[in-house]
């Protein structure tokens, strides 16, 4: 049997950072209760493993291998035919084709941008936001604009603060108002337009992978979360209920198609406004660090349990790929056992072809205790 390649640990590493990645997102929402949400940090670990799973595909000592016969040499002829190469074309197309879309967003939000008015300095929301970034120590640049192209408070900024508002704040009161101008600064404050940003592309790049989708549809609630409890615990009993009605508001006003970096409404009504309100409604515990303890052990004891299983491509040998040294005689149409790295036996009949998988105790037994074994070469 000889030595897989660097390739094939490669694409073997890939494959488990896929797997553990996948399955270390379910398993932290699903430990969970679905009035609750992880935090973003929850999901930047598995992550970061998964990277190193990808680019250090070392071997823990006593690892379990498992030769695989048919199924992995399979895949393997798959991806090495055209059908794999078709499979890789159509990954990279469908990469290319999510980036671009990203960028058609990137491209008609910075029109509305441009097409924005900008609200004088004497207008309420001007005075409004300028106190509160007094208050909160910002020095840097703050633009606020309105236009009738959302119908949704939004931060647009990423370099600086760019808050766009829809024309109808007339109808909001000033402690809405202020509610609204405080969540979409702090979107800015906790770099939430980024964090939205990396997600998007991990996105483009997983896009055949459902779960990505979930997870980009989670960091989404989890800005809006953040924010909400940064916003809410420095509010009074009467600046609450205001919190409240307008992130109500924010719903009942957008539009589905409207997907803005970091919009006040967050995403859809009937999925999230109830756990917006019954989070903001629960006082802080202050026990988070037990949770991504928690969560980090759990993430650390699958990466470390993808070491300690390897598949590896089992074969009998092609007669051109038989050298001298690795020639052994054996007598004609008389079944034998072929001894793996594992310690673990395979039986070929008197066709060559192999039968069964047997084991050290299995082989001691009739008929097999009777066969001629020989040593896999290495």
């Amino acid at each position: 049997m000889r030595k897989r390649s660097n390739m094939v640990v490669t694409r073997y590493s890939v494959v488990m950072s896929l797997l553990f990645f996948t399955s270390s997102v379910v398993i932290i929402n699903l430990i969970f209760d679905k009035n609750r949400r992880p935090r973003i940090l929850w999901y930047l670990i598995p992550l970061f493993l998964s990277v190193i799973r990808i680019f250090f595909p070392i071997e823990i000592i006593n690892f379990k291998k498992y030769h695989s016969w048919y199924l992995y040499p399979f895949f393997q002829q798959v991806l090495k035919s055209r059908i794999g190469d078709c499979i890789f074309a159509v990954w990279g197309i469908g990469v290319v084709i999510t980036l671009i879309l990203l960028v058609k967003q990137f491209i008609i939000l910075n029109g509305i941008k441009n097409r924005a008015i900008p609200i004088a300095n004497s207008d309420r929301e001007v005075k409004t936001c300028t106190k509160l970034l007094q208050d909160m120590g910002y020095k840097g640049t703050a633009t606020l604009a309105k236009t009738s192209e959302c119908n949704v408070p939004s931060c647009v900024g990423y370099f600086h603060i760019h808050i766009l508002l829809p024309k109808d704040t007339y109808s909001l009161t000033d402690d809405e108002l202020k509610c609204i101008l405080l969540h979409e600064i702090n979107h800015f404050m906790e770099h939430d337009l980024w964090v939205r940003l990396f997600f998007q592309f991990l996105k483009c790049l997983l896009w055949w992978n459902p779960v990505v989708y979930f997870l980009y549809n989670n960091i989404v609630q989890l800005t809006e979360l953040r924010c909400d409890k940064s916003v809410y615990c420095n509010l009074s009993d009467k600046e609450e209920v205001a919190y409240i009605s307008a992130i109500y508001y924010a719903l009942t006003k957008k539009r589905y198609d409207e997907e803005l970096p970091a919009g006040f409404a967050g995403t859809t009504l009937n999925r999230y406004f109830k756990q917006r309100v019954a989070l903001l409604r629960e006082p802080y515990r202050g026990i988070e660090w037990k949770k991504t303890s928690l969560v980090a052990i759990l993430c650390l004891l699958i990466f470390l349990a993808s070491y300690t299983v390897v598949i590896q491509p089992a074969t009998l040998p092609n007669i051109s790929e038989i050298e001298g040294e690795n020639v052994r005689e054996g007598k004609e149409e008389r079944p034998f056992l072929l001894e793996l790295s594992n310690g673990k036996y395979v039986y070929i009949d008197e066709n060559g072809l192999q039968r069964d998988i047997l084991s050290k105790e299995e082989i001691q037994n009739p008929p097999y205790n009777s066969l001629e074994r020989f040593e896999s070469s290495k």
